[in-house]
């Protein structure tokens, strides 16, 4: 009786070591499977807002002239890495700051979500890890990925300052920041999070001034700059009409991998906005100053941005950077549910097979029509004994034509022709190049100067273009 008593407490510690090298190891492979997935996905077509990025570093002379040329394709970051690769026949080269930052933004969530219980941590990394959402621009050639990344690492080096404030970790502060706003520039809306969470940390502290101009004299003075020499001077690149409303809502719905799917996205969309703004509630009834920073990253920065955006469109992708914040929030409340009662764990369950359910079909999707058959289509063309081709669209697909001109065969020669020389020129092809929910257009003007349809090309997903291809009869 005396020795059950003495080994009894000194299994549980034993027990609980084992349970954590468990959960990390998991945390670890499903890591590895969430970069496998983003390797998978960078192989599929190069389409054109990359390809427009990829012509800035081209046509640049200097880094400096690459990193500032005023186009919302820049990405200054991402347009660095493309200048210094250089040409590569294998353009998943150019997406590899993405695989990299996509991948390691999935161990990041796991890491922040730790504090929570190691359910937390495995629930963070399978969302992150299977999410079509944060798969499509964590293997894409953009500064999405990269600005997701360094927000998580902004908050997870903020948490640690505020335990232990050390000089080390206001310098990394600083630099993640830097390079944020480099990444892309919505990741204004994590730093105006970050600066009001450390007003509201620090705000009752004799040493408010001095904690606060180290994190922030140097960020808010490089915020500054870059709007200075980059943001102000942005021109947008045109789009379809889009709603801000409905960016939104489809952020949300590719995320959890149920878009456009009826009441189905509807019910995701109404328990995602339910489970954040419950969270943020939460948070802010502990006490915990940490609400400040996602009500202002997710809710009040990204409104204010919406109010001085001028344009017709808004899409998806201009609320990227929020959406791994939207996932910790949500591993959150499903690790308190795994670990209340038997039927809270059932709801947990049948949450994550819906939501990895979903996301998988996605993925599946647009595994196998990717951002667009670009490369195909030409192929088609040419193979058909057609060599002239035009389109509808003389700004963008140009680039496209002259992008693939290197991944095609001297016997697969394609001559692009421009709309001003049709009438001495006519193309014995025209491109008319579309959204996947959105009809092609012109298309009888074109029927009426002698073309039929004669092929389409799909793409699937967030980015991409459909290609109808007509042929003069």
């Amino acid at each position: 009786m005396e020795q059950a008593t003495l080994t009894a407490p000194t299994t549980r510690p034993v027990k609980a070591a084992r349970a954590r090298r468990w959960s990390v190891m998991l945390v670890v492979i499903i890591v590895l499977g969430a970069g496998v997935l983003r390797v998978l996905a960078s192989r599929n077509g190069f389409w054109v807002d990359e390809i427009f990025s990829l012509d800035i570093a081209r046509s640049s002379r200097s880094l400096a002239q690459a990193a500032l040329t005023p186009s919302d394709n820049n990405h200054p970051l991402n347009t660095i890495w493309l200048y210094l690769v250089g040409e590569r026949r294998h353009w998943e080269v150019y997406r590899i700051p993405a695989m990299l930052s996509g991948t390691l933004a999935v161990a990041l969530i796991a890491m922040l979500l730790r504090c929570e219980g190691k359910a937390a941590s495995v629930i963070g990394a399978v969302l992150a890890g299977t999410s079509y959402f944060l798969v499509h621009y964590g293997s894409e050639a953009r500064g999405y990925a990269p600005a997701m990344l360094f927000a998580l690492l902004c908050m997870l080096i903020l948490r640690r300052y505020f335990e232990s404030p050390r000089r080390t970790l206001s310098l990394g502060f600083v630099a993640c920041v830097a390079l944020g706003v480099l990444s892309h520039p919505s990741f204004v809306y994590i730093y105006l999070g970050l600066l009001a969470w450390s007003l509201a940390e620090f705000r009752r502290t004799k040493e408010m001034w001095i904690h606060l101009v180290r994190l922030h004299a140097v960020p808010l003075a490089f915020l500054g700059v870059v709007y200075l020499l980059l943001i102000c001077r942005l021109t947008p690149g045109g789009g379809a009409p889009y709603p801000a409303w409905r960016a939104a809502v489809d952020a949300i719905a590719w995320t959890m991998g149920w878009a456009r799917n009826g009441w189905m996205t509807i019910a995701m969309c109404a328990a995602t906005a339910l489970i954040v703004v419950n969270e943020i509630a939460k948070l802010y009834r502990k006490g915990d100053s940490e609400w400040i920073f996602y009500a202002v990253a997710l809710l009040i920065g990204p409104a204010a941005a919406l109010m001085v955006w001028r344009e017709p469109f808004v899409y998806p992708r201009y609320f990227a950077v929020g959406i791994p914040l939207i996932l910790i929030l949500i591993s959150r409340f499903l690790a308190r549910a795994w670990s209340a009662d038997w039927l809270a764990r059932i709801g947990c369950c049948v949450f994550m097979a819906l939501f990895v359910w979903g996301n998988e079909r996605e993925l599946s999707r647009f595994f196998k029509l990717g951002r667009g058959q670009y490369l195909q289509a030409m192929r088609y063309m040419s193979a058909n004994g057609r060599t002239t081709v035009g389109a509808l669209q003389d700004q963008r697909n140009p680039m496209v034509f002259r992008f693939y001109e290197s991944y095609r065969s001297p016997q697969e020669r394609l001559e692009y022709v421009r709309q001003e020389d049709w009438p001495s020129n006519p193309p014995q092809w025209i491109v008319v190049d579309g959204l996947e929910w959105s009809d092609p257009v012109a298309t009888e003007r074109i029927r009426k100067r002698g073309y039929k349809l004669d092929r389409i090309y799909r793409y699937y997903g967030l980015s991409g273009f459909e290609w109808w291809l007509y042929r003069r009869e």
